[in-house]
């Protein structure tokens, strides 16, 4: 007799680049310090913060503050092109994303320090909800 299995997911992760001052327009354009105070300023460093990603461009997902009306807000970020790329755009646009680790100067770790560096801010988002429950595993 076999023992029952279920087919769960595994988590979709998405990471997010370009959040901070001075990356080039990636965050909002309307705010000077828009991202960097929802990130730097916050005590839980951004952790937490629900996102729509919004395929904005031929080759970019832009990541938008969710505001209380449900409505997209600034701009927050970029998903890394990697998830713009072949069928990422009608996966990733329109899905909804929970930050759930961001790699700021502060990280303990100082690989992760590195790449929020390097990226001019670096965020992990896991995926709550597809669009129209588009998951396409």
């Amino acid at each position: 007799m076999s023992l029952p299995t279920l087919n769960i997911p595994p988590a979709q992760l998405v990471v997010l680049v370009g959040f901070l001052h001075h990356s080039n327009g990636r965050s909002c354009s309307e705010h000077a310090i828009c991202c960097e105070h929802l990130v730097i300023g916050a005590p839980n460093l951004g952790v937490g913060m629900r996102l729509r990603l919004v395929h904005s461009g031929e080759k970019e997902i832009a990541a938008h503050i969710i505001l209380p009306d449900n409505s997209n807000g600034c701009r927050f970020a970029f998903a890394q092109r990697q998830y713009a790329a072949g069928n990422g755009p009608a996966r990733y646009d329109g899905a909804v994303v929970t930050i759930v680790d961001m790699y700021t100067a502060h990280h303990p770790n100082s690989a992760c320090r590195k790449l929020g560096h390097h990226n001019y801010g670096y965020a992990q988002a896991q995926v709550v909800e597809f669009a129209n429950n588009n998951d396409m595993n």
